[in-house]
């Protein structure tokens, strides 16, 4: 008897270099931001077979690639604490496909 289970996994991890633009001139209130850098990302496919006959059978294939993205947003800063919104693209040249919106709250404990 067949019996069949698989896994599917990716993560992203970017490294981003980015620019804030305060309307207020003030490192403080509403902003722009843009972040740009390669994204290094990483697909993992998992498929397990259990056969009487072969026992149990696993697969396992993994694809690493580093694509170009960035993320484009509108943000406030209160004190320490920042809140933002942006759209993340994973890939440029296909923004249509790997975009996606993120809200992220961030608390600043040294600035440069």
């Amino acid at each position: 008897m067949w019996d069949q289970s698989t896994s599917r996994r990716r993560s992203e991890i970017p490294v981003f270099i980015g620019l804030k633009y305060f309307t207020s001139g003030q490192p403080k209130g509403f902003y722009y931001a843009q972040d740009l850098g390669p994204i290094f990302t990483t697909a993992v496919v998992r498929v397990r077979t259990d056969d009487e006959a072969l026992a149990a059978v696993a697969t396992r294939s993994s694809d690493t690639n580093v694509c170009f993205g960035g993320a484009v947003g509108i943000g406030y800063r209160i004190s320490d604490f920042d809140l933002r919104a942006s759209v993340f693209t994973v890939r440029y040249d296909k923004a249509d496909k790997t975009s996606a919106v993120m809200a992220t709250v961030s608390y600043s404990f040294a600035e440069f």
